[in-house]
Protein backbone atom coordinates (compact mmCIF):
# COMPACT_ATOMS: atom_id res chain seq x y z
CA UNK A 1 0.00 0.00 0.00
CA UNK A 2 1.06 3.59 -1.00
CA UNK A 3 0.08 6.88 0.65
CA UNK A 4 0.63 9.58 -1.76
CA UNK A 5 2.54 13.27 -0.66
CA UNK A 6 2.27 17.17 -1.61
CA UNK A 7 5.90 17.46 0.06
CA UNK A 8 7.80 19.01 -3.34
CA UNK A 9 11.38 17.62 -3.94
CA UNK A 10 14.47 18.95 -5.39
CA UNK A 11 16.38 17.75 -8.21
CA UNK A 12 20.13 18.06 -8.79
CA UNK A 13 18.86 21.52 -11.01
CA UNK A 14 16.79 22.84 -8.26
CA UNK A 15 13.75 21.71 -9.74
CA UNK A 16 10.82 21.13 -8.21
CA UNK A 17 8.96 17.70 -8.34
CA UNK A 18 5.64 15.78 -6.57
CA UNK A 19 6.79 12.12 -4.88
CA UNK A 20 5.92 9.52 -6.45
CA UNK A 21 2.33 7.52 -5.22
CA UNK A 22 1.60 4.31 -6.91
CA UNK A 23 -1.70 2.09 -5.89
CA UNK A 24 -2.02 1.13 -3.04
CA UNK A 25 10.99 -32.23 36.67
CA UNK A 26 12.72 -29.08 37.58
CA UNK A 27 14.63 -28.68 41.07
CA UNK A 28 12.90 -27.21 43.68
CA UNK A 29 13.46 -23.48 44.30
CA UNK A 30 12.05 -24.20 48.32
CA UNK A 31 14.49 -24.85 50.25
CA UNK A 32 14.12 -28.31 52.89
CA UNK A 33 12.56 -27.17 56.54
CA UNK A 34 15.56 -28.01 59.01
CA UNK A 35 16.95 -26.00 62.22
CA UNK A 36 19.37 -24.57 59.99
CA UNK A 37 19.55 -20.52 59.10
CA UNK A 38 18.29 -19.91 55.89
CA UNK A 39 20.62 -19.10 53.39
CA UNK A 40 20.38 -17.99 49.92
CA UNK A 41 22.90 -20.18 48.64
CA UNK A 42 20.73 -23.55 49.20
CA UNK A 43 18.44 -22.40 46.50
CA UNK A 44 19.87 -24.58 42.80
CA UNK A 45 20.05 -23.64 40.58
CA UNK A 46 20.51 -20.05 40.47
CA UNK A 47 23.74 -18.19 38.78
CA UNK A 48 26.61 -16.98 40.48
CA UNK A 49 25.75 -13.30 39.61
CA UNK A 50 22.14 -13.38 40.98
CA UNK A 51 23.50 -15.29 44.40
CA UNK A 52 25.66 -11.94 44.65
CA UNK A 53 22.35 -9.74 44.40
CA UNK A 54 20.93 -11.48 46.83
CA UNK A 55 23.80 -11.27 48.76
CA UNK A 56 23.94 -8.06 48.46
CA UNK A 57 26.66 -7.27 46.62
CA UNK A 58 24.67 -5.47 43.83
CA UNK A 59 26.45 -4.30 40.70
CA UNK A 60 25.86 -1.77 38.12
CA UNK A 61 24.55 -3.14 35.05
CA UNK A 62 22.31 -5.72 36.81
CA UNK A 63 19.10 -6.59 34.72
CA UNK A 64 16.37 -8.34 36.74
CA UNK A 65 15.14 -11.51 36.12
CA UNK A 66 11.78 -10.48 34.45
CA UNK A 67 14.13 -8.21 31.47
CA UNK A 68 16.51 -11.49 30.46
CA UNK A 69 14.11 -12.62 27.97
CA UNK A 70 14.30 -9.44 26.46
CA UNK A 71 18.03 -9.04 26.56
CA UNK A 72 18.59 -12.49 24.77
CA UNK A 73 15.65 -11.93 22.33
CA UNK A 74 16.75 -8.15 21.68
CA UNK A 75 21.17 -8.33 21.70
CA UNK A 76 21.49 -7.67 25.10
CA UNK A 77 24.82 -7.68 26.77
CA UNK A 78 23.36 -11.51 27.54
CA UNK A 79 22.83 -11.87 23.87
CA UNK A 80 26.66 -12.06 22.59
CA UNK A 81 26.74 -15.30 24.33
CA UNK A 82 24.25 -16.53 21.40
CA UNK A 83 26.03 -14.34 18.20
CA UNK A 84 28.23 -15.56 16.41
CA UNK A 85 28.39 -13.64 12.93
CA UNK A 86 30.09 -10.42 13.46
CA UNK A 87 28.10 -6.87 12.72
CA UNK A 88 27.76 -7.05 8.95
CA UNK A 89 29.30 -3.93 6.92
CA UNK A 90 26.69 -4.00 4.14
CA UNK A 91 24.39 -2.10 6.28
CA UNK A 92 24.45 0.55 8.30
CA UNK A 93 21.27 1.28 10.33
CA UNK A 94 20.08 4.46 12.47
CA UNK A 95 18.72 4.18 15.76
CA UNK A 96 17.36 6.74 18.57
CA UNK A 97 16.96 4.26 21.26
CA UNK A 98 18.67 1.44 22.88
CA UNK A 99 16.31 -1.33 22.30
CA UNK A 100 16.05 -0.46 18.84
CA UNK A 101 20.04 -1.27 18.68
CA UNK A 102 19.42 -4.11 20.82
CA UNK A 103 17.24 -5.83 18.02
CA UNK A 104 19.91 -5.09 15.46
CA UNK A 105 22.32 -6.32 17.33
CA UNK A 106 20.34 -9.50 17.74
CA UNK A 107 20.32 -9.60 14.27
CA UNK A 108 23.79 -9.11 13.89
CA UNK A 109 23.50 -5.91 11.79
CA UNK A 110 25.65 -2.60 12.85
CA UNK A 111 23.78 0.44 13.81
CA UNK A 112 24.41 3.91 14.76
CA UNK A 113 23.15 5.16 17.92
CA UNK A 114 22.21 8.80 17.63
CA UNK A 115 21.96 9.93 21.13
CA UNK A 116 23.61 11.97 22.39
CA UNK A 117 25.56 12.96 19.31
CA UNK A 118 23.86 13.24 16.32
CA UNK A 119 27.31 14.39 14.74
CA UNK A 120 29.28 10.71 14.86
CA UNK A 121 26.91 9.74 12.43
CA UNK A 122 29.11 10.64 9.11
CA UNK A 123 32.57 9.10 11.64
CA UNK A 124 30.94 5.75 11.25
CA UNK A 125 30.17 5.39 7.71
CA UNK A 126 32.55 3.49 6.06
CA UNK A 127 33.58 2.32 2.98
CA UNK A 128 32.42 -1.24 2.96
CA UNK A 129 28.86 0.18 3.70
CA UNK A 130 26.06 -0.27 0.91
CA UNK A 131 23.47 0.90 2.24
CA UNK A 132 21.90 2.78 5.11
CA UNK A 133 18.63 2.36 6.37
CA UNK A 134 16.61 4.08 9.45
CA UNK A 135 15.17 1.81 11.78
CA UNK A 136 13.14 2.44 14.89
CA UNK A 137 9.56 3.48 16.28
CA UNK A 138 7.89 6.99 15.11
CA UNK A 139 4.86 9.13 15.54
CA UNK A 140 1.68 9.02 13.89
CA UNK A 141 0.54 12.01 11.92
CA UNK A 142 -1.79 10.32 9.55
CA UNK A 143 -5.34 9.93 11.28
CA UNK A 144 -5.68 6.26 9.77
CA UNK A 145 -2.67 4.71 11.36
CA UNK A 146 -2.69 2.46 14.32
CA UNK A 147 -0.14 1.56 16.71
CA UNK A 148 1.78 -1.16 15.26
CA UNK A 149 1.51 0.22 11.91
CA UNK A 150 4.60 -0.50 9.17
CA UNK A 151 5.76 2.65 7.25
CA UNK A 152 8.29 2.29 4.40
CA UNK A 153 9.51 5.48 3.63
CA UNK A 154 8.84 6.49 -0.08
CA UNK A 155 10.78 10.23 0.49
CA UNK A 156 12.00 11.64 3.56
CA UNK A 157 11.41 15.40 4.34
CA UNK A 158 13.36 17.49 7.02
CA UNK A 159 11.35 20.59 6.74
CA UNK A 160 13.38 22.23 3.92
CA UNK A 161 14.70 19.42 1.99
CA UNK A 162 13.20 15.89 0.57
CA UNK A 163 15.21 13.12 0.17
CA UNK A 164 13.62 10.48 -1.78
CA UNK A 165 14.85 6.77 -1.29
CA UNK A 166 15.99 3.91 -3.43
CA UNK A 167 13.06 2.35 -5.16
CA UNK A 168 14.60 -0.84 -5.44
CA UNK A 169 14.84 -1.30 -2.10
CA UNK A 170 11.77 0.06 -1.09
CA UNK A 171 10.19 -2.50 -3.49
CA UNK A 172 11.98 -5.64 -1.96
CA UNK A 173 10.87 -4.60 1.61
CA UNK A 174 7.03 -3.94 0.59
CA UNK A 175 7.59 -7.49 -0.62
CA UNK A 176 8.98 -8.79 2.18
CA UNK A 177 6.79 -6.71 4.88
CA UNK A 178 2.92 -7.89 4.39
CA UNK A 179 0.59 -5.06 5.22
CA UNK A 180 3.37 -2.32 5.28
CA UNK A 181 2.31 1.04 3.70
CA UNK A 182 4.82 3.00 1.70
CA UNK A 183 4.59 6.87 2.45
CA UNK A 184 6.23 10.03 3.43
CA UNK A 185 8.29 10.41 6.14
CA UNK A 186 8.77 13.85 8.49
CA UNK A 187 12.47 14.24 10.69
CA UNK A 188 12.14 16.75 12.80
CA UNK A 189 15.02 17.52 16.24
CA UNK A 190 12.33 17.63 19.11
CA UNK A 191 10.06 15.36 20.08
CA UNK A 192 6.36 15.96 18.96
CA UNK A 193 4.25 15.68 21.94
CA UNK A 194 0.67 17.53 21.02
CA UNK A 195 -2.24 16.04 18.95
CA UNK A 196 -2.69 19.48 17.42
CA UNK A 197 1.05 19.67 16.25
CA UNK A 198 0.52 16.26 15.00
CA UNK A 199 -2.39 17.55 12.57
CA UNK A 200 -0.99 20.39 12.02
CA UNK A 201 2.24 18.94 10.53
CA UNK A 202 0.20 15.76 8.63
CA UNK A 203 -1.67 19.05 6.47
CA UNK A 204 1.60 21.46 6.37
CA UNK A 205 3.99 18.10 5.03
CA UNK A 206 1.43 15.38 4.23
CA UNK A 207 4.24 13.11 5.82
CA UNK A 208 2.39 9.62 7.11
CA UNK A 209 4.88 9.32 10.41
CA UNK A 210 7.61 11.68 12.48
CA UNK A 211 10.60 10.80 14.11
CA UNK A 212 13.95 12.45 15.17
CA UNK A 213 16.51 10.16 12.76
CA UNK A 214 15.57 9.61 9.57
CA UNK A 215 15.78 12.99 7.99
CA UNK A 216 19.83 12.81 9.78
CA UNK A 217 20.11 9.15 8.03
CA UNK A 218 18.75 10.63 4.66
CA UNK A 219 21.44 13.69 4.79
CA UNK A 220 24.41 11.06 5.19
CA UNK A 221 23.18 8.79 2.79
CA UNK A 222 23.41 11.94 0.40
CA UNK A 223 26.76 13.18 1.42
CA UNK A 224 28.04 9.78 0.58
CA UNK A 225 26.20 8.80 -2.38
CA UNK A 226 24.57 5.77 -0.65
CA UNK A 227 21.20 3.97 -1.36
CA UNK A 228 18.52 5.30 1.60
CA UNK A 229 15.51 3.58 3.16
CA UNK A 230 13.72 4.14 6.27
CA UNK A 231 11.24 1.01 7.89
CA UNK A 232 9.50 2.42 10.92
CA UNK A 233 7.07 1.16 12.92
CA UNK A 234 4.18 3.31 14.87
CA UNK A 235 3.93 3.79 18.64
CA UNK A 236 2.19 6.81 19.26
CA UNK A 237 -0.30 7.50 16.70
CA UNK A 238 -2.11 10.65 15.94
CA UNK A 239 -4.27 10.75 18.86
CA UNK A 240 -1.66 9.94 21.16
CA UNK A 241 -0.02 12.27 22.62
CA UNK A 242 3.19 12.66 24.80
CA UNK A 243 2.44 12.94 28.72
CA UNK A 244 5.10 14.94 30.84
CA UNK A 245 5.93 11.56 32.85
CA UNK A 246 7.59 10.07 29.35
CA UNK A 247 9.07 13.14 28.63
CA UNK A 248 11.06 13.71 31.99
CA UNK A 249 11.55 9.47 32.28
CA UNK A 250 13.46 10.09 28.71
CA UNK A 251 17.30 10.56 29.25
CA UNK A 252 19.47 11.81 26.79
CA UNK A 253 21.13 8.72 25.84
CA UNK A 254 17.46 7.05 25.10
CA UNK A 255 17.07 5.01 28.01
CA UNK A 256 14.43 5.18 30.74
CA UNK A 257 15.02 7.09 34.17
CA UNK A 258 12.24 5.43 36.39
CA UNK A 259 12.60 7.58 38.97
CA UNK A 260 11.89 10.74 37.18
CA UNK A 261 8.68 9.27 35.91
CA UNK A 262 7.40 8.37 39.39
CA UNK A 263 8.38 11.96 40.43
CA UNK A 264 6.52 13.15 37.41
CA UNK A 265 3.43 11.46 37.93
CA UNK A 266 3.40 12.27 41.40
CA UNK A 267 3.06 16.01 40.49
CA UNK A 268 1.04 15.12 37.48
CA UNK A 269 -0.90 11.28 38.48
CA UNK A 270 -3.30 12.43 35.35
CA UNK A 271 -1.02 11.38 33.13
CA UNK A 272 -0.88 7.61 34.64
CA UNK A 273 -3.18 6.89 31.96
CA UNK A 274 -2.15 8.19 28.78
CA UNK A 275 1.48 6.94 29.95
CA UNK A 276 -0.01 3.54 30.28
CA UNK A 277 -1.88 3.81 26.85
CA UNK A 278 1.70 5.12 25.22
CA UNK A 279 3.55 2.06 27.17
CA UNK A 280 1.10 -0.43 25.77
CA UNK A 281 1.07 1.09 22.26
CA UNK A 282 5.20 1.24 22.40
CA UNK A 283 5.68 -1.99 23.65
CA UNK A 284 3.69 -3.09 20.41
CA UNK A 285 5.99 -1.45 18.15
CA UNK A 286 9.18 -3.36 20.19
CA UNK A 287 7.37 -6.44 19.47
CA UNK A 288 6.89 -5.27 15.20
CA UNK A 289 10.38 -4.09 15.19
CA UNK A 290 11.79 -7.45 16.84
CA UNK A 291 9.70 -9.34 13.78
CA UNK A 292 10.76 -7.30 11.23
CA UNK A 293 14.44 -7.96 11.84
CA UNK A 294 14.15 -11.60 11.65
CA UNK A 295 12.26 -11.19 8.82
CA UNK A 296 14.49 -8.75 6.68
CA UNK A 297 17.77 -10.51 7.53
CA UNK A 298 21.21 -9.23 8.07
CA UNK A 299 21.27 -6.80 5.21
CA UNK A 300 17.50 -5.47 5.82
CA UNK A 301 16.50 -6.28 2.21
CA UNK A 302 19.51 -4.75 0.59
CA UNK A 303 18.90 -5.46 -2.92
CA UNK A 304 22.57 -5.05 -4.01
CA UNK A 305 25.71 -7.02 -3.67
Amino acid sequence: MFIGNHIGEETTAGATRDAYAADEPEPSLVAGSDARRFSWRELWPISNRLRSYLDGKIWSDWEPAWRWADLFAEGGKEASLWRSAPPSSDILAIVGLQFEARILASRSIRSVFLRPDPNRLSANIIAANRGIISFGICGGLAPGLRAGACIIASSIHDGARTWRTNEEWTRRLLQSIPGAIVAPILGVDAPVIHIAEKSRLYERFGAAVVDMESHLAAAAASAHRLPLAAVRVVADDARCGLPDAALAGRRIDGSIDAPAVLRALLDNPSDLAPLIRLAAQTHLARAKLLSLSQSLGGRMGLPFP
